[in-house]
């Protein structure tokens, strides 16, 4: 790709109104900014952390952001698309709610248009007969294999076993989600933890980056003396950072539950939640996760619990990972003999898919 397609595509993502630039270097950096200055030897970005910033173009691997664009072809094609960022000498492209690479080796031009100036380019349609254009098909299932295994013998003897797996199920506009652990020790002959957790949730985008969603979950805890613990919930959400490597979601619900206990009646309870979830990929190999629960009870004895979960996930290569995390959870009115607090710290490998 020459300078000056560089040059072009760095100036369009610009200049789109409200777009946020995205630059990745060669060396892994990842900046975010708008760009205030270029010239053939590099880009000048303002940042929050920078008034000026200025950054070669030989050390740019990658430009992200969102722009409509008119792009002439060597063949005289022209396409009105919109253009999301080029990486490797290939542009990408959406067209509806698919996604496009074009070889920049096609472009002879490009130009930016105002938003919907005129019909958008159908680039399935075209797809067949321009040489260089191809769709990319998203990869919509997405989940992980976690195995952790604790040993100790000499003072006190201890045997932790933990297994959590998830899977995700994407598609444009909605989302299903479904996960699961279980936890089993024995300290010094006792067992210290017995417990299984199922959950299902599933999200539905809304204009303007709201979000319904429904999930259903239930558990197991010997320890805790809850033979089930099943949770219906459903409510509204808003995503507050929806960046390439940092998103951050907050929601709201209303809910129903119900606790079966072995040896003691029978308790249903109406409920809210308060959530948040938070992505964050670090670089290309290390990614943090954190999701946290707050969930009071609407009848009985102003009881609430809290679910604090963390984990930080190192990406060894395509199939496996290491990962080290805490689960933390909290009751403001446990059984008797239960204790109020109740955290656990896990360390293991995982299988990607």
């Amino acid at each position: 790709m020459s300078w000056m397609l560089v040059i072009g595509l760095l100036v369009l993502t610009a200049g789109a109104s409200g777009q946020v630039v995205r630059v990745k270097m060669k060396n892994g950096d990842v900046l975010s900014g708008t760009l205030v200055a270029l010239d053939v030897s590099q880009a000048v970005l303002r940042t929050d952390y920078a008034p000026l910033l200025g950054l070669p173009l030989e050390r740019v691997a990658e430009v992200t952001s969102s722009a409509a664009v008119r792009l002439w072809l060597d063949d005289d094609t022209t396409l009105r698309t919109t253009l999301t960022g080029w990486a490797d000498g290939v542009f990408r492209l959406t067209s509806g709610d698919r996604t496009f690479n074009l070889a920049s080796a096609r472009v002879r031009g490009i130009e930016l248009e105002p938003e919907a100036a005129e019909p958008a380019t159908d680039l399935r349609a075209i797809a067949a007969r321009v040489d260089g254009l191809d769709e990319v098909r998203p990869k919509r299932w997405s989940g992980a294999v976690n195995f952790g295994y604790t040993l100790a013998r000499g003072n006190a003897s201890s045997d932790d076993l933990y297994l959590r797996t998830s899977a995700r199920y994407a598609r444009q506009r909605d989302t299903f989600s479904a996960s699961a652990h279980t936890l089993y020790g024995v300290l010094a002959d006792t067992t210290s933890r017995d417990e299984v957790y199922g959950s299902f949730r599933y999200d539905y985008k809304l204009p303007k980056r709201y979000f319904v969603f429904g999930s259903v979950s239930g558990e197991y805890d010997e320890v805790e003396g809850i033979d089930l613990r099943h949770t219906w919930n459903a409510g509204v959400g808003y995503s507050l950072v929806t960046r390439p490597a940092l998103s951050l979601d907050v929601g709201t619900g209303i809910g129903f539950l119900q606790e079966i206990y072995p040896s003691l009646s029978n308790r249903s309870d109406g409920s809210t939640l308060l959530e948040g979830h938070l992505n964050w990929k670090l670089n290309d190999r290390v990614a943090f996760t954190q999701n946290l629960l707050v969930i009071p009870y609407l009848t009985g004895d102003s009881r609430y619990r809290t679910v604090l979960d963390a984990t930080l996930n190192l990406t060894v290569n395509r199939m496996f990972k290491f990962n080290i995390g805490m689960l933390n959870r909290y009751d403001s009115r446990p059984l008797p003999d239960v204790e109020h607090n109740d955290f656990t710290m896990f360390t293991g490998v995982g299988w990607i898919f």
